[in-house]
Order: C-alpha cells, then structure tokens, then sequence
C-alpha cells in the first residue's frame, strides 16, 4: 500500500526501499499537546503537493491559509521531499533568507 498512496511518483525499487524503512509512528505522537501553534506568530512557508493522495488539496490550502503560508504548489506526492527535492530546498532556502533579521533587531 506504500508505494501508490505515499509515493506514487518515485521509481519502484525506491518506492520499495522507502516502504520498508518505515517505522510505526509512537502513539504519544497523538497524545502530546502542543502549547501554542507556532504558524500563529510566525511567517510560514507551505509547499502544498497537488497529487498527495493521503492528505488531500484541499485540506493542504486549507492549512496554508490558515497559518498565512507563503505557499507553493508542485505536482508531486505525499514523498515531496524525495520526489522534488530542488524544489523543496529552493523553498527552504527562500523561507531561511526571508527569515533573516538584521543584526541588532528582535
């Protein structure tokens, strides 16, 4: 189930190889609360994958509009990070820069 619903766009044997290098997530991933939601307070990036079967286009702009994300959208799946990663790191790379505060400021 893998490979079509986190990574439809990687080669098979990569696909494969990512499948079977994940772990089952800790179950106080779901428990623990955060105390405050960081996107409230400060600037944010979102780069929304459009072919991401698992959390869906809408839910992904949904998510970037609420936290006023600089967003970007790239036809990849779920696995972004692996399928475009020149993209992500441009991104990345824009959100550090944009980031950056004069010396002296706070």
């Amino acid at each position: 189930m893998f490979p079509p619903l986190f990574a439809a766009d990687l080669p098979r044997r990569t696909a494969a190889a990512a499948a079977a290098a994940q772990r089952p997530i800790a179950a106080t991933a779901f428990a623990e609360k955060a105390s405050a939601a960081a996107w409230k307070t400060t600037p944010s990036w979102y780069v929304i994958a459009t072919d991401d079967v698992i959390i869906p286009l809408e839910a992904q702009q949904f998510m970037a509009r609420r936290a006023e994300a600089h967003t970007t959208e790239i036809r990849a799946s779920h696995a972004i990070t692996l399928t475009q990663p020149a993209a992500v790191a441009e991104l990345i790379a824009a959100a550090a820069a944009a980031s950056v505060r004069a010396p002296g400021t706070v």
